[in-house]
């Protein structure tokens, strides 16, 4: 991905298509916050998905981006 090994602004990362659990889940809304707190546009919401799993797969198959803790994806990341 383009954002791999590289510092990147909140601002470069909401303009990319991002893949979201259920609306309401907290991290979607901690986003929304901090884009409102540092006065970025909203993220473009590329896919909603149900499931924390799937949102991961949907990810690693290039649909979009998202945030989760580096501790749920210790295995994805070490695999490459």
């Amino acid at each position: 991905h383009k954002f791999t090994s590289k510092n990147t602004t909140l601002t470069e990362i909401v303009r990319e298509p991002f893949v979201f659990q259920e609306k309401g889940s907290s991290l979607r809304e901690k986003l929304v916050s901090l884009c409102k707190i540092y006065n970025v546009n909203k993220p473009i919401v590329g896919l909603q998905i149900n499931g924390f799993n799937e949102t991961i797969r949907t990810v690693i198959e290039g649909n979009g981006v998202t945030f989760v803790s580096s501790l749920e994806v210790n295995e994805y990341i070490a695999r490459g």
